[in-house]
């Protein structure tokens, strides 16, 4: 699994990508194709497995749009939750 560096709140995505196509950010940092993110998001066993993907998938992105991402595919969860799964990561890292 891909470290994730959870520091400071990130920018989220750009206002002009199209919200019918969850690709990560818009600027190329993510390539894998949407199916492929419809897939992983459908077969987390939990919620935090589906933020945990939608962190790595939209690195610096911020709660709200993490949010946001995983609705796109059907998905519901909290800012709660992120933020919940975010704090777990950096104590790992720390830890």
């Amino acid at each position: 699994m891909a470290t994730l560096a959870l520091t400071g709140k990130g920018a989220g995505p750009p206002q002009d990508v199209d919200p019918q196509a969850p690709e990560g950010h818009g600027d190329g940092e993510d390539s894998a194709d949407p199916a492929e993110h419809r897939e992983a998001v459908a077969s987390a066993r939990t919620n935090a497995d589906a933020i945990r993907h939608a962190l790595i998938a939209n690195p610096g992105a911020d709660d709200s749009a993490i949010v946001t991402w995983l609705a796109q595919f059907g998905r519901e969860v909290n800012r709660g939750q992120v933020y919940k799964v975010k704090r777990q990561a950096v104590k790992r890292q720390v830890a």
